[in-house]
């Protein structure tokens, strides 16, 4: 029975040999399901008398070139990357959305001319259309590379993007993406947030909302799009930068470097944020720091009994307490309610009163750090910085090497928190200690210490 099942399974694979090899042979194998079914056997064109195909034919005939490096291509395009960085004060995810388009599209040149589109596809009014500088077709974009030398480059490739930013077809598409095209030139260099997503909303353009969280306010959030534009734009120090691209990737979890890194390179290898810190704010290295000493150093007086106190007159107690008991209860009014006690409750109240002052101080160097005018500081990137790391807590899931920041800004939301809780202990213990010292002194009078 089993050689018979051996048999068997020996015949199987014959059997399945012609089907597995017809499968190698045949031109609709799985893998090419995504090409092309039909062909011509390519084009061929005479170049100087010879017949060759009409794929290697040299640029200057006008063919199309496909461009390999759409990263390489988009810097060295005029204007384009400053007109992101721009957009980027205002709206990062605008100025995201319309880099990715273009990184994720089929870029082609072309020294010929482009037809130009029909009227009726394009625009309903206006002036008639003279020179095509670009075709984009789905994911497809030509351009023209004469017509495209003697224009406002930024604005070309923003244009492009935008088509597959904002929905709808036909005419008034292209009318849509004219008019925010117009909106970003005619408004340059005082973009306005409202505004801007106003003219978004109306013109149906959706973008992913990467850098933009519910919950900051309008305060915030203004903060950590001048530092997104202030990393790409290359403002400031590298290690202020690398603070800012590391910040924002904390509060987002998502890779700044990766979705802009052409545009702008730095090495944030071993960085050290503390000095960054310092420069901008002394004051708030020092206070930080003495706010955690203070915390980890405050000296908490020991729990004590809480002596009830009697409902009964003195004389109670000297007809039906005995000696003993007099004694035990007087030795716990001077531990209780003592000199010693007394001073442990001051000595804490001081350090409690010094951890205030020293909050104080921390709470109005943060208020005036975060109404700085970056533009006008010293290193933009470094105010910028740590503008964002107060007003932001710091996420657990941050780089090691920057949380070494945390004692200098983590610890004062801790340690102010802390504070408040210490307060409502000392009130608790200093209201036990006050009863104490009425109870013992309705039984044994003020001198019960002796």
């Amino acid at each position: 029975m089993k050689n018979k099942r051996m048999i068997d399974k020996k015949w199987m694979a014959l059997m399945m040999l012609p089907v597995t090899l017809a499968s190698f042979s045949s031109p609709t194998m799985s893998w090419a399901r995504g090409g092309h079914a039909e062909g011509n056997g390519g084009d061929g064109v005479y170049v100087e008398g010879k017949l060759t195909l009409r794929d290697f034919i040299d640029s200057n005939s006008g063919r199309l070139v496909q461009i390999y490096d759409n990263a390489e291509f988009l810097k060295s395009a005029k204007d384009f990357i400053p007109l992101l960085q721009d957009i980027a004060f205002a709206n990062p995810d605008l100025a995201l959305g319309i880099w990715n388009q273009l990184m994720e599209a089929r870029l082609w040149k072309t020294r010929t001319s482009l037809p130009v589109l029909p009227d009726g596809v394009t625009a309903y009014v206006g002036p008639k259309a003279e020179v095509q500088i670009a075709i984009r077709e789905d994911n497809d974009i030509v351009i023209s590379q004469d017509a495209f030398a003697r224009v406002e480059q930024s604005y070309v490739l923003a244009h492009e993007a935008l088509h597959g930013v904002i929905d709808g077809k036909g005419a008034m598409h292209h009318e849509r993406v004219r008019a925010v095209v117009r909106y970003l030139r005619d408004n340059r260099g005082k973009y306005n947030s409202d505004e801007l997503e106003r003219v978004l909303v109306k013109n149906g353009a959706y973008v992913s909302r990467r850098f933009s969280v519910i919950g900051f306010d309008k305060e915030v959030q203004e903060i950590i799009n001048s530092g997104i534009a202030a990393y790409l734009k290359g403002t400031g120090s590298e290690k202020a930068r690398c603070g800012i691209k590391e910040a924002i990737e904390s509060i987002y979890f998502t890779d700044i470097s990766r979705n802009f890194a052409p545009p702008i390179n730095v090495n944030c290898e071993e960085q050290d944020y503390i000095s960054t810190v310092r420069e901008v704010s002394p004051v708030l290295g020092e206070v930080a720091v003495k706010m955690k000493q203070n915390l980890n150093t405050v000296k908490r007086p020991f729990d004590f009994e809480w002596l009830i106190r009697s409902v009964y007159k003195p004389s109670w107690w000297s007809r039906n307490a005995d000696e003993t008991v007099m004694t035990n209860f007087r030795n716990s009014c001077k531990v209780d309610a003592g000199v010693k006690k007394r001073k442990e409750l001051a000595d804490y109240r001081a350090q409690v009163t010094e951890m205030l002052e020293i909050e104080g101080r921390a709470k109005t160097e943060v208020k005036r750090i975060k109404s700085i005018d970056a533009s006008l500081s010293f290193d933009p990137a470094a105010t910028l910085f740590v503008q964002i790391l107060t007003s932001i807590p710091l996420s657990r899931h941050s780089p090691e090497r920057f949380v070494q920041v945390s004692p200098y800004l983590e610890n004062i939301d801790q340690t102010i928190q802390s504070t408040t809780e210490i307060l409502n202990d000392l009130s608790s213990l200093e209201q036990r200690f006050q009863q104490n010292v009425q109870t013992c002194t309705e039984v044994f009078g003020t001198d019960y210490e002796k």
